[in-house]
């Protein structure tokens, strides 16, 4: 097993929210299988995709929210090559285009309460008959394109194309992989991976920096950053700051790129930003800061593979923040059992924060959970050592997974109640 097939299995860059940015791809898909000028477009997903899709702005919409114009602007100007960077070509004529098709009540976009798991079809009526394309599981695996009901997934872009369905094997291992096991990958992986890791942290620094130069929505990330804490630990400042600017950008719609983590942007920047402060912090090179960060890539995923990609609960206050952790603790010079036992203090503490949508004010979560994972770090490396009697924190890593999978499954109902309440609050332009 590479190393670096895993994390590019799970790692990729991304432009604005993965979920409408999954839908701007299915519709960018659908357009590029039919010619023809543009009649309809209609677009089908589940109730994930919808309450992440909701409130959040993308960019190349100009601030506008909601699945119909971002899958109008796929359909007009994406690329779906450039799988969650569909967009990233799209101009204000697109942008025009796109609100004529839904002012003129063009663009249909239906909720299929039936699925369990991430789904989006988009089809695109022209003059010429019927695009259709169908994303499944993943923001980018496009398991069916059609022109006229014939299949064309032959011909999909292979970067447009989630890799699952091609290599089984890096999913395979980290099912059954060990926190033990990922730390001894990381610890071993060669420059490669280094190298791809590092990128993807410049790529979210970036995306700070905008956030805190400009301050985009709450201004979570800025107003952190100019406060009046006094820490001689500059860390404990800055990788909540950093964190939550990061994801004040990309909420709010600026065109900036970030690396995403097991499908999720937020969690990418939970994930590497908190590191860097603390890498920072200690003058720690970047190798050792890539190899943390690849840690935190790999428990997340791992994460995923048992929770699921899109759950009730809050990824980046409780996943990404235990992976977060974990890598610190490591970064910090922790072993593998402290690394193990900051995940499972993080998940099982952190357990029960609900996802309520992707929007602006999500920096807050995140910058809470960068927070609690560094503070989690900093008790672990100390041998803070939660037994058993201490509720989920005080079970292995593996088991608090699956009880926590198990929660999640059994919160469906409490979901279903966060978008009814999230779907009529956009009615009254909430």
């Amino acid at each position: 097993m590479r190393i670096i097939d895993v994390l590019q299995h799970y790692v990729q860059p991304a432009l604005g929210c993965t979920e409408p940015a999954a839908v701007a791809l299915a519709a960018a898909a659908a357009r590029r299988a039919i010619t023809g000028e543009i009649k309809a477009l209609h677009v089908v997903v589940d109730k994930m995709v919808l309450r992440n899709a909701l409130a959040v702005a993308m960019p190349g919409t100009g601030g506008q929210a909601g699945i119909a114009i971002v899958a109008a602007l796929g359909a007009l100007a994406g690329e779906p090559d450039m799988g969650l960077e569909a967009l990233r070509k799209a101009t204000e004529q697109h942008l025009a285009a796109a609100r004529a098709l839904v002012d003129a009540g063009r663009v249909a976009v239906e909720l299929d309460s039936s699925r369990r798991t991430l789904y989006i079809e988009a089809k695109v009526s022209t003059s010429d008959g019927i695009g259709r394309a169908v994303i499944e599981g993943s923001h980018t695996n496009l398991t069916l394109i059609e022109r006229n009901g014939q299949n064309l997934r032959c011909e999909v872009p292979s970067t447009a194309a989630d890799r699952s369905n091609e290599h089984h094997e890096p999913r395979d291992w980290l099912r059954n992989a060990t926190v033990s096991e990922l730390v001894a990958a990381v610890e071993e992986m060669p420059q490669e991976s280094v190298d791809f890791v590092l990128d993807g942290i410049a790529m979210n620094e970036r995306a700070a920096q905008e956030g805190l130069r400009l301050a985009p929505g709450l201004g979570i990330g800025a107003r952190l950053a100019k406060s009046r804490f006094d820490s001689t630990d500059s860390s404990r400042l800055l990788a909540p700051a950093w964190t939550a600017a990061a994801v004040d950008a990309r909420m709010s719609g600026l065109p900036v790129s970030v690396m995403t983590s097991s499908g999720s942007g937020n969690q990418g920047i939970a994930v590497t930003l908190p590191c860097l402060a603390v890498a920072r912090s200690l003058k720690a090179g970047d190798d050792r800061l890539a190899r943390a960060v690849a840690l935190g890539h790999l428990l997340l995923a791992r994460m995923r593979e048992e929770l699921g990609a899109l759950t009730p609960l809050c990824g980046s206050a409780l996943q990404a923040a235990a992976a977060s952790s974990a890598a610190m603790t490591w970064l910090i010079g922790g072993n593998v059992v402290q690394v193990g036992q900051a995940a499972t203090i993080v998940l099982g503490t952190q357990g029960g924060i609900l996802c309520d949508g992707a929007k602006p004010s999500c920096a807050l979560k995140a910058a809470t959970g960068a927070q609690f994972a560094l503070q989690v770090a900093l008790l672990c490396a100390e041998n803070l050592h939660a037994g058993p009697g201490n509720g989920l924190m005080g079970k292995p890593f593996p088991e608090v997974l699956r009880d926590l999978a198990a929660v999640a499954r059994d919160m469906e109902g409490a979901s279903d109640r966060v978008l009814t309440i999230l779907a009529h609050d956009s009615t009254r332009g909430a």
